[in-house]
């Protein structure tokens, strides 16, 4: 019964964190950027709908009750926390010079390394589907103007 007590503390109290978090950040961009529709999107879009997404995440955690052989949420490793921030940083940085292909490779498979348990033939499996997926999705469906090789290969 104490160990669904603890489980059931840190959920509310992770999923407040959370709330309060993805309603500010919502809230701020919806304040200080323009919306746009659904046809024409601003740049507050994107911001305040995955914030509205997240806090309904975070609603439904907060009041579904902790199962019965629930562990309480934990900190992630050190070292996982540094390698998944800095994915983006490193998608950021790698897509001007090497394009869409190689900056989601990358980030996908860098991030891989987070994990302990994942091998690498995984990651560059994972690592290799994504970034077919993304150039199939971004430059092939959408057009965006991404391109798929970066500078280092085109000059």
């Amino acid at each position: 019964m104490s160990a669904d007590y603890g489980a059931r503390q840190k959920n509310i109290i992770f999923s407040g964190i959370f709330l309060i978090i993805s309603i500010a950040m919502g809230g701020y961009a919806l304040t200080t950027m323009n919306m746009g529709t659904l046809d024409r999107m601003g740049p507050a879009f994107f911001p305040v709908v995955l914030s509205a997404i997240l806090a309904a995440l975070a609603l439904i955690v907060l009041f579904l009750p902790a199962p019965a052989d629930a562990e309480p949420f934990a900190i992630a490793p050190p070292r996982a926390i540094v390698i998944i921030i800095a994915c983006p940083m490193i998608f950021g940085f790698a897509i001007e010079p090497f394009g869409l292909l190689i900056a989601v490779f990358l980030s996908i498979f860098v991030s891989c390394l987070a994990s302990q348990v994942t091998t690498l033939r995984q990651a560059l499996l994972l690592s290799a589907a994504f970034s077919l997926f993304c150039v199939l999705v971004f430059h092939y469906l959408l057009s965006m103007t991404i391109p798929l090789w970066g500078s280092v290969f085109t000059g």
